[in-house]
């Protein structure tokens, strides 16, 4: 069959699904997946080395046909020397570059010898060049930890923002970076507001460095940071914030301008007494953004794995219930009308110490009316909770919305599926992670390791007329490989007593089961 008679969207849904190396081999083929294949290899410029490869990629970029593919850049320099380094300065490099006039330029506020000034990278003047005709280029990923910033990578950065290079079309951005380095990335960014004008999506992650964190440089960031939000603050309509360090980030959070197009905001943070000392400037933030939010996540960790862990301060936040330093101003007290969109982690502290019982959830239907998709994580749900879970979804006067649901907890059982079916009766997608099942909710450990017999029998016997389930998971939780198994028997067995067709997702994410 011809490659035309294929519509261009199932051409590119099958390029997804093949290794890169295929993808060249798809050039050869004929001049409509030559096109497709183009597209996929050049979408995504990753500047990460200076080696031969990389003068090869930025050579290919000079040609017209294939730097107007790319809408992608990466930054991450790794090549650069680190910042226990010791290089000179050359000669050439200085008097290019102008070091003083440079950096009163930017309008950086920090002293030169907060600089590292080493030997030239020569492949950052071709890449200022190449990216400059990069003009279809819409997103931006920066990636800078502990090395040093020389000053060829000074102009690289800087050169990005202007009219004649990146800044115009800019629509997201997103930078992770250490507290010393984020005051030069955001300054270079912000002096040129004015050509940057449509940017809309900003995502920082503030990660650790083994060199340590002072006063001074975190006020600096801060101040930056702070800058940078009130700068954009009419346009950006997404801002995630993510931390790996243990510094108190209550004023950061109170010094936040109001974001007015605001509809999707991230926390990724850890949350204990040291780090907010005053929770109630997350909730504020939040709050500030009542009438726009739409999508929200709150996790109390980074995305990567820190050694700072998060605490009950998090829970007594979170958690409708009273606790000693429970406040009228957690989360409980929010009213979020818009939100359509909650991802929430309920972190290590839901289980009550000493007691075996878990603290209540918020009240969602309260909070978040018009919410169609919920998902929790972190701790696994008791029968209780997740009874308490779907009572509290029920409780909308006019009926839940939810059409996505997803939550882990210890045990299924089949009265679950029928309270579900009634609380949340306009539910299109279920996802649970459990443990285990049994045939009769009660004791679990009277019926803990049966087979699925039982379950099954009981589960065969329902009928779910006018369920509009359209999607199924049900999955045990990361084992040792650190994915999810799917109980595909289990899946099958709850199709039956729906009246439409399902998708049953069995998507193995590991080696172990294949």
């Amino acid at each position: 069959m011809p490659a035309s008679d294929f519509p261009p969207e199932l051409w590119s849904e099958i390029i997804d699904y093949l290794p890169r190396g295929d993808l060249r081999k798809m050039i050869g083929v004929n001049r409509f997946l030559f096109e497709l294949a183009l597209n996929d290899l050049y979408e995504e410029v990753r500047f990460t080395s200076d080696d031969k490869h990389m003068s090869r990629v930025f050579e290919q970029l000079s040609h017209p046909n294939i730097c107007t593919r790319t809408r992608r850049l990466l930054v991450r320099p790794t090549f650069l020397p680190t910042l226990e380094e010791n290089c000179e300065i050359s000669v050439g490099e200085l008097l290019s570059v102008k070091v003083s006039s440079y950096l009163s330029r930017i309008g950086e506020k920090f002293p030169l010898e907060r600089f590292t000034i080493t030997k030239p990278q020569g492949i950052f003047p071709r890449a200022q060049k190449v990216v400059r005709s990069c003009v279809s280029v819409n997103e931006v990923t920066i990636i800078l930890h502990d090395q040093a910033l020389t000053l060829q990578f000074m102009a690289f950065w800087d050169s990005l923002w202007t009219a004649r290079s990146l800044g115009p079309n800019i629509r997201k951005l997103s930078i992770d970076t250490t507290v010393a380095k984020l005051p030069f990335l955001l300054n270079s960014i912000f002096r040129r507001k004015k050509v940057i004008s449509e940017l809309e999506v900003f995502n920082i992650t503030i990660s650790s460095t083994r060199l340590g964190v002072d006063s001074a440089m975190w006020d600096a960031a801060s101040a930056s940071l702070v800058s940078f939000l009130s700068a954009f603050k009419h346009s950006l309509t997404s801002f995630t914030f993510s931390s790996l360090l243990d510094r108190d980030i209550s004023n950061l959070f109170a010094s936040f301008p109001h974001l007015q197009r605001l509809r999707a905001f991230e926390f990724l943070s850890v949350f204990n007494a040291a780090v907010f000392s005053t929770p109630e400037s997350l909730t504020d933030f939040i709050s500030m953004h009542a009438n726009t939010l739409n999508n929200l996540v709150i996790k109390p960790h980074a995305r990567s794995v820190t050694l700072h862990k998060s605490d009950v301060s998090y829970t007594a936040w979170l958690s409708s219930a009273v606790t000693e330093r429970k406040s009228d101003s957690g989360f409980s007290s929010l009213s979020l009308p818009q939100l359509r969109t909650l991802d929430l982690g309920l972190g290590e502290y839901w289980n009550e110490f000493g007691t075996g019982r878990q603290y209540p959830l918020p009240d969602f239907a309260r909070i978040t009316p018009n919410l169609t998709s919920l998902s929790l994580a972190d701790t696994k749900l008791s029968n209780e909770s997740v009874i308490a879970l779907l009572d509290i979804l029920s409780r909308r006067e006019e009926g839940s919305l939810l059409e996505k649901l997803a939550f882990p907890c210890y045990v299924i059982f089949p009265e679950l599926f029928d309270l579900l079916h009634k609380a949340v009766p306009c539910l299109k997608a279920l996802s649970i992670q459990h443990i285990s099942y049994i045939p009769v909710m009660g004791n679990v450990t009277r019926y803990f390791g049966r087979s699925e017999d039982a379950f099954a029998e009981k589960l065969n016997a329902r009928t779910y007329a006018g369920s509009q389930l359209q999607y199924i998971r049900l999955a045990s939780p990361p084992s040792s490989c650190g994915a999810t198994h799917p109980n595909v028997a289990l899946m099958k067995h709850l199709a039956l007593a729906l009246p439409n067709d399902v998708v049953l997702d069995n998507r193995v994410e590991c080696q172990c089961l294949m």
